[in-house]
This record gives structure tokens, sequence and C-alpha cells, in this order.
């Protein structure tokens, strides 16, 4: 009951500075809750949502980016009815943006810690897929993962035996929804080059322009932007 009642506090006192955006306090919020406490979720998807704006708008970024794949993740986990009072989140957008929280730390951790972060955004990606089916978000964050996983067998092709199967399942995941996706871009550090002709690790002519379509965006989306 003590832990209930405490749970209750701090969800009333976390909506007062929510509806004023204060997102600094939020971030900083101290979440001590359980997962059966009425209320607990909501507390880490606040402070999740926080930490993203914070981090998007460049304070701190991995700071608050590793707090909101931390937060995001567990509200996610928690939450089972997702019509929240006094809260404009959603289960896509909640998803969307723990997705974007880990694509940007896979690039600012190095080496085996980089590698563990890009194999959640997969798996994330992957849970949300399977929660909202036909999402053109959730396949770009699957794809993101699979062609940075994929690295060393673009390289190494003929020592890589799951790299046609990879990249035959990205292009499917891309064909059905042609013409949502993006302008073409490169990203710096990846192994192909946007214009280059074809790839034929598979024997199977796949373009680069189309793993690059599946992968690459010119601007962050306005999902990742709202402003309540």
């Amino acid at each position: 009951l003590v832990s209930c009642s405490h749970t209750a506090v701090s969800l009333k006192k976390a909506k007062k500075h929510w509806s004023r955006n204060d997102f600094e306090w939020l971030a900083g919020m101290e979440v001590e809750c359980k997962p059966s406490d009425e209320g607990c979720n909501q507390l880490h998807l606040m402070k999740g949502d926080a930490c993203y704006r914070l981090a998007k708008a460049g304070k701190e970024p991995l700071k608050h980016f590793e707090c909101a794949a931390t937060s995001l993740e567990r509200g996610i986990r928690e939450t089972r009815q997702w019509r929240l009072e006094d809260l404009d989140l959603n289960r896509a957008q909640t998803y969307e943006n723990l997705c974007e929280s880990l694509r940007e730390l896979q690039f600012m951790k190095k080496g085996v810690e980089s590698e563990e972060v890009t194999r959640k955004l997969r798996l994330t990606a992957e849970e949300f897929l399977a929660s909202e089916p036909g999402s053109v978000a959730a396949v770009y964050f699957l794809n993101k993962a699979r062609l940075v996983g994929l690295a060393d067998c673009l390289n190494r092709p003929d020592s890589c035996p799951r790299l046609c199967r990879e990249i035959e399942s990205m292009v499917s995941d891309l064909r059905p929804t042609e013409g949502s996706w993006h302008e073409v871009r490169t990203e710096p550090g990846l192994p192909l080059q946007a214009g280059s002709d074809r790839v034929h690790p598979c024997g199977v002519p796949v373009t680069a322009r189309e793993i690059y379509r599946v992968v690459s965006r010119k601007e962050v989306s306005p999902w990742h932007t709202r402003v309540r």
C-alpha cells in the first residue's frame, strides 16, 4: 500500500510537469516503483519521452538517448492498456522513439557495445512490427539494424552465408511500400555507395540503391519531432 501511494503521488506530480512541457525535470526524476503499481508504467513513459526530446534537441545526447532507451523499454513492457489519461502517448509512437534512440546509440557506442545496441535495435524493431503490422517505421528500423549488422558481410560476401537471405528479406520488405520512403541518401561509414551499379553476392541482382532506399532517409521524419 505504501508503494502504491508513493507511486500515485509521484504520478500526479509528474503529470503537472508534463502539462508544462518541463522535460528537464521529467528526465531527471527518479522512478521508484514496482511494475505492479498502478501508474508506474506512465512514469517510465514520461521520463523516456522527456529524455528522448532532450537528446533530439542536442542536450547531452548520449546520456539522454541511454535514458530514453531504458525508460521507454520499461514503459512499453509494463503498459497493458494504451489509453493513458492525460498523456498523448501511444504504442506506435513510443516504439518509434525507442527505436530511434537505439539507432542513434549504435553509432555513439564503439566495438562490442555498438554491436549489442544493434542487436537490441533489431529485436525491438521486430517486436514493433509484430505489434504494429505494416508499419513503415518498424520496417525502416528493422532494415537499418540488418544493414549495419551486415557491414562485414558486404565487404566479404563469399564468407557470409546469411548475406543472401538478409538482403532478399530487406528488399522484399521495401517493395510493398514503394513510394513511402524518403529520398535516398548515402550515410557515412556504410560499405556501399548509393550510386553503385549492382551487387550480386547472392546470385540475385540487387541494386545498392534499393538497399539504401530501405535504410536511408534525408531527414528525421515528423513522427520524431511532434510537438504537443
